[in-house]
């Protein structure tokens, strides 16, 4: 099986255990901190939004074939401009943030579990770019993963 299809079962089963709702703490959080993770939660769905706006005509790389002419292209406008990752960035957050408002470990247990599955995604993912775009590495310097780099040259 190849890696990326292994990568997409393991998000589905992680996505699926976290729907499941197990209340195991009975513990009510302050509304203020409610309103907070809500906000947290609204920024995970701008970036993933933007994420899949900002690819525009482009497909996701892992399902095109090698002579198709949009995978000469890497997206670096946009949201790209600040996080290579968008999308995965926007996930986490969302699912993190759930978790805190849900007051589930079994949901944040999950949420850690993604974030770990997607980090190693996005390794295989850029190293794939890597070797398909030489401007790549440059963009890949220059920014951040999940989180923006704080470039101290603009």
């Amino acid at each position: 099986m190849r890696k990326e299809i292994f990568f997409i079962i393991i998000q589905f089963v992680v996505f699926a255990i976290y729907l499941i709702d197990i209340k195991i703490l009975n513990f009510v959080l302050p509304e203020w901190i409610g309103y907070f993770l809500f906000f947290i939660i609204a920024i995970g769905v701008v970036l993933v939004f933007f994420g899949i706006l900002n690819l525009k005509d482009e497909t996701w790389f892992f399902f095109q074939s090698s002579t198709s002419a949009k995978s000469d292209v890497f997206v670096s406008e946009g949201i790209y401009k600040y996080l290579r990752h968008p999308i995965y960035a926007g996930i986490i957050l969302i699912m993190l943030a759930y978790a805190f408002y849900a007051v589930s470990l079994l949901k944040l247990t999950m949420a850690l579990v993604m974030w770990f599955v997607l980090y190693n995604k996005s390794v295989m993912e850029e190293r794939w770019l890597i070797k398909k775009f030489e401007e790549f590495r440059i963009y890949k310097n220059s920014t951040g993963r999940f989180i923006p780099k704080r470039n101290r040259n603009r």
